[in-house]
């Protein structure tokens, strides 16, 4: 279920709502200096919110899988974010457990640029 939209900013960072998680202004900044973390930070309001890593699906497409968690949420909530169409906007698509593959595959726009 496609929960928000993210659109591409020119430093990488991809800055959006996901208003059916009542979230406004979330942001995935990617990690410039990585070791073993993840790809991407996520925060809203300059509060950590969670991370994401980058992956490529078993179509070839890749994505972000991250998990984002703040204390009113009864758990974590694992979401794949995807490009949608050439234009800098990408998708953020939610599942109860750990994003996988399929949640990227079954999405009809992620057959578009990668990151």
């Amino acid at each position: 279920m496609n929960i928000g939209l993210l659109t591409k900013q020119t430093d990488g960072t991809l800055h959006g709502d996901l208003p059916s998680m009542n979230l406004r202004g979330v942001s995935f900044e990617p990690v410039t200096k990585k070791g073993k973390g993840p790809d991407y930070r996520a925060s809203i309001e300059g509060a950590e919110l969670g991370a994401g890593w980058l992956k490529t699906s078993s179509k070839g497409k890749q994505y972000i899988s991250a998990q984002i968690d703040a204390p009113y949420f009864s758990a974590p909530v694992y979401v794949a974010i995807f490009a949608t169409k050439t234009d800098g906007t990408y998708a953020v698509a939610w599942s109860r457990r750990e994003a996988s593959d399929e949640v990227a595959d079954t999405q009809d726009e992620s057959e578009s640029q990668s990151f």
